[in-house]
């Protein structure tokens, strides 16, 4: 289910597969990009470990994370 916006959704971890398996029937490649993380950080949580991997279960090409809220120097 995309909310509001084409391309747009928010993580729901049970609709992740169904979602990709969605975009898959009109493209060619996946690409997943989440805004995730802990503010003001850059250590890896095991949340988005989950995600990523769901999100690769479910035949996405390319997992791409951002948070760029902080600054980290």
């Amino acid at each position: 289910e995309v909310n509001c916006q084409a391309g747009i959704s928010h993580v729901d971890e049970g609709k992740i597969a169904d979602e990709i398996a969605n975009a898959r029937s009109s493209a060619d490649v996946i690409v997943v990009q989440f805004h995730w993380g802990d503010e003001y950080t850059t250590s890896i949580t095991s949340n988005q470990r989950a995600l990523a991997k769901a999100a690769i279960d479910a035949g996405a090409d390319l997992i791409i994370g951002n948070h760029p809220h902080g600054y980290n120097p």
